[in-house]
């Protein structure tokens, strides 16, 4: 539909030029087709572009990274809003590439760590209490995040694959120390990036919510 509302004000465009219009009605014409170019460009991307805050990934997994991420700023569990994802990913639905690990590093560590800050604000509050932060990541952690074999065996998938480049690819997005470490240990990861909020919410606890 907007590809051809995007045909149509061109074809106006085009007729008002060739009726010999002015210069000021044509100058009119090209900003009213630019302002409806660049509405259909939003209108397309508005659907899977990020929420604020949200991490940015591929359009394909851009919709279950926003659902998580709000349920984690709501102080809600991500995990379920990235199960779809993760089944997708992990099964034998989609070929893995660099956008399926950034999707994945997004559900591993990016919103867990957002969770468990909004965790600690409650904490803050009065609503919740240490010990109740020390359950919720000794329970939570493990359903938040995916098995160091699964992703191996997903990273050998795309090192063997047959796809040009599909190995360099690999090697690309795993170049970074703290991507990898979010795809093989992301419980330690999100504890490392909790640490100085959890040390100062939680100081008596913190050794224990930390190990």
């Amino acid at each position: 539909m907007k590809s051809w509302s995007l045909f149509c004000a061109a074809a106006v465009a085009v007729l008002a030029l060739a009726c010999g219009e002015t210069s000021e009605s044509s100058d009119g014409v090209e900003n009213q087709i630019q302002a409806e170019v660049e509405e259909a460009q939003v209108d397309a991307r508005s659907s899977d572009a990020a929420v604020a805050g949200a991490p940015v990934v591929s359009e394909r997994y851009q919709r279950s990274i926003n659902r998580g991420w709000q349920e984690a700023v709501a102080g809600e569990s991500p995990a379920y809003a990235c199960a779809g994802l993760k089944g997708r990913v992990m099964g034998t639905g989609e070929t893995a590439d660099a956008e399926a690990l950034e999707a994945l590093f997004a559900c591993n560590v990016l919103l867990p760590v957002r969770y468990f800050e909004t965790y600690l604000e409650q904490v803050e509050a009065g609503e919740k209490t240490c010990v109740d932060l020390v359950r919720e990541m000794a329970t939570q952690l493990s359903a938040m995040t995916l098995s160091v074999e699964s992703i191996q065996g997903m990273a050998d998938a795309m090192a063997d694959s047959p796809e040009a480049g599909a190995a360099e690819t690999l090697v690309a997005v795993l170049d970074g120390a703290t991507l990898e470490q979010g795809l093989t240990d992301p419980e330690r990861l999100i504890k490392d990036r909790l640490e100085d909020r959890v040390r100062a919410v939680c100081p008596d606890l913190a050794d224990v919510i930390l190990r």
